[in-house]
């Protein structure tokens, strides 16, 4: 296996852990998972979580080694994809929902420390 090869294949088992984790977070709050890497035509959604209160959440996950490094890591086109495929999600899995939306973010350092911003992209003016 080439050295890049390696990295990539370490990469995708770090990113596996921390959506795994993700979604523990998100169940330990109350939250039902819906979908894990969920794929449409403008890209995958890590996780879709239903939540008590009925809104649904689409979270991006990021792992990188220093939890400053995943919190970076969203890009205003990352967050343009995803409200894309979240709008194609609901047109085909849950057609006339009309109760709340939301864009997460989890991101998980190399320590397993995860840290969850609700409404990123409201935030970050995304």
């Amino acid at each position: 296996m080439t050295p890049e090869a390696r990295r990539g294949a370490l990469a995708h088992g770090r990113g596996l852990d921390a959506e795994a984790a993700a979604a523990r977070l998100c169940a330990a709050a109350g939250g039902k998972i819906l979908a894990r890497r969920a794929k449409t035509p403008h890209g995958e959604i890590d996780l879709i979580c239903a939540e008590p209160s009925g809104a649904l959440v689409f979270v991006e996950v990021k792992a990188r080694a220093r939890m400053e490094a995943a919190l970076e890591a969203l890009t205003a086109r990352q967050g343009r994809r995803l409200e894309a495929a979240a709008l194609f999600w609901l047109a085909a899995q849950a057609p006339g929902f009309a109760g709340d939306l939301r864009f997460d973010l989890i991101a998980m350092d190399a320590q397993g420390r995860l840290t969850r911003l609700e409404n990123v992209w409201l935030a970050a003016g995304l």
